[in-house]
């Protein structure tokens, strides 16, 4: 039985304050903003986007995805929950509407969109159900919807090897949150848009690839970065931190070294669909 919505409050909390932190928002930027872009680009695209178009990036973060989508469309808004992030995408996408919000209560009237893009926003949501349903609010009919979402362990050597050491030296994540990589799969993904009025278009896995120039950086990338491994990761006493540092270190070391330094597989989906 799945966890009840209410108990995801300490979970959205978290995950609010966590996207306000400079540090993160930083260390997001450097890190994992070149593969999210990357998966974005081929997303935007997939919404078949014309001059015309009216865009929503939901879940805009730094803004880069919105700044791609004003070179393809006169009229395109941004909506993130972060007013840190926000600021950085004032700066890269001016002529956005940017707006700051909660994805699940969206400030927008009806039939306001023709396609939104959430780009990696969707793993990072407590009520996926009022989400999806404020995504086909604001799009008109026919419109349509792309979702990023990372692969899970079984098919990302990055999620493997990050869960392997820190699940086990510091145990499952102590609050309870809804599945992070459940849109990776088809089946949940088209599950859930048709409960909330869509048909799936495409489901695709995108082979992204980190390259890091040291065996440790997938241990920064993750302590560094993220919301909830990085809290994980600084409640636990220094020997465990440094236990899981170097058992990530040694594991990239092993397994994905080539000449030009560290190759980490970390796949990401595309999940396009369109209002019924």
């Amino acid at each position: 039985m799945g966890v009840p919505m209410t108990d995801f409050a300490e979970f959205a909390e978290r995950e609010r304050a966590g996207w306000q932190d400079a540090e993160i928002v930083v260390a997001y930027v450097e890190y994992i903003a070149p593969l999210t872009e990357r998966a974005g680009e081929q997303a935007l695209m997939a919404l078949n986007i014309a001059p015309d178009t009216e865009v929503l990036d939901l879940c805009c973060g730094q803004g880069e995805m919105t700044r791609r989508a004003c070179e393809l469309s006169e009229n395109v808004a941004g909506l993130d929950f972060s007013e840190t992030m926000l600021e950085r995408a004032a700066r890269v996408a001016p002529m956005a509407d940017l707006r700051e919000g909660d994805a699940a209560a969206m400030p927008y009237a009806d039939a306001s969109f023709d396609a939104v893009l959430c780009n990696f926003g969707i793993p990072h949501v407590p009520d996926r159900t009022a989400v999806l349903s404020e995504i086909a609010r604001v799009l008109r009919p026919g419109g349509r919807v792309a979702l990023t979402s990372w692969v899970g362990p079984d098919g990302s050597a990055a999620f493997a090897t990050a869960v392997t050491a820190i699940q086990g030296m510091a145990g499952p994540p102590s609050i309870p949150q809804p599945d992070f990589f459940e849109f990776s799969r088809g089946d949940a993904a088209e599950t859930r848009l048709s409960q909330a009025g869509f048909q799936l278009q495409s489901h695709e896995v995108i082979p992204l690839v980190l390259d890091l120039d040291r065996p440790d950086g997938l241990f920064q990338l993750f302590a560094n970065a993220t919301v909830g491994i990085r809290m994980l990761i600084q409640s636990q006493e220094p020997p465990v931190v440094d236990a899981i540092r170097d058992a990530m270190a040694a594991e990239v070391e092993r397994e994905y070294r080539v000449p030009e330094g560290y190759r980490v597989a970390m796949p990401a989906t595309i999940t396009v669909a369109s209002l019924q």
